[in-house]
């Protein structure tokens, strides 16, 4: 008799464990420009944040609604970074 394989459903804020990594998976997200990504990544980054610095994202909102530029901004507030802009390059 052979065992199945189970597997979990895949979750990104579990491989999230440093503010580095969010950042680098932050930047990723915006580069490729889809904004339903975004707002998916947007979720992973609020519950990652709320695991590896709970004390610093404590007044984030609980999730109950897609994230927002203004959450977006607590979060990289809370974890220390801040957004800039820069314009395109030429293709």
């Amino acid at each position: 008799m052979s065992a199945k394989a189970t597997s979990a459903p895949f979750d990104a804020a579990d491989y999230l464990e440093t503010p580095e990594d969010i950042a680098a998976y932050l930047s990723a997200v915006i580069e490729d420009g889809d904004e339903g990504v975004l707002l998916a990544a947007l979720d992973d980054i609020s519950r990652a944040a709320k695991r590896i610095m709970p004390a610093q994202t404590a007044s984030q909102p609980n999730g109950e609604n897609m994230p927002d530029l203004a959450h977006l901004s607590i979060l990289l507030h809370a974890l220390g970074f801040e957004l800039s802009l820069r314009r395109r390059r030429a293709a």
